[in-house]
């Protein structure tokens, strides 16, 4: 048996997880232009989240905490109203203005071009991305969720500074919401209500 050097693990995983990334990139985008575009976003780790919360409502825990260190976004609280939540206090994320400027500077002149679209069509492909510490959303994509009585989403949304659950006692519908009414109700809460969207929620540690 051949011994496994244990110091390159962490290097060999990153390494790993750049070359897959780098080959699916390649894959959907032939054009050298509009590869070095994308990745050129791609690599900035705050646009990404960014345009998450604009056209999904919601991004991963661990994205908020970093707009939220940057003053990207904004914490706000406020109280549940339908049942059996009716009074609780829940905490959402808002894009600053500060945030608003910085996607507003990279998408500049950007409207109209096809590899732009294929970014947020590819977003907008899933509703969110749970990799196990739960996601953050806005006040209108949470207040949405708590209307549908979605549990799929509430038990997932977890407060910024400490990660603990909003609601832990959401626990399993009597009947499950699905990924078409999810994506059905995108007009009350996305800037691009119009987009071809699946609602799809995606559990990372699943895919083990």
């Amino acid at each position: 048996m051949r011994k496994v050097d244990t110091i390159e693990m962490l290097l060999r995983a990153d390494q790993s997880a750049y070359e897959a990334k780098q080959a699916v990139l390649r894959e959907f985008i032939t054009d050298n232009v509009g590869r070095r575009l994308i990745q050129r976003l791609l690599d900035n780790p705050s646009i990404r989240p960014l345009l998450e919360l604009k056209l999904n409502g919601c991004t991963s825990y661990r994205s908020a905490r970093l707009l939220a260190a940057e003053e990207l976004v904004k914490i706000e609280e406020f109280k549940a109203r339908p049942a059996p939540f009716r009074g609780r206090k829940c905490e959402a994320v808002e894009i600053s203005q500060l945030g608003e400027i910085l996607l507003a500077e990279e998408q500049e002149g950007l409207e109209e071009n096809t590899w732009m679209s294929i970014l947020q069509r590819s977003i907008v492909a899933y509703s969110c991305i749970d990799d196990g510490n739960g996601i953050s959303g806005t006040r209108a994509f949470i207040e949405t969720s708590l209307e549908l009585s979605d549990s799929d989403i509430l038990k997932r949304l977890v407060r910024i500074w400490g990660g603990a659950r909003q609601f832990p006692d959401a626990g399993v519908a009597s009947h499950q919401i699905e990924d078409a009414q999810r994506a059905g109700a995108a007009h009350w809460w996305s800037s691009e209500p119009n987009l071809k969207r699946s609602g799809r929620i995606v559990e990372l540690p699943a895919l083990d």
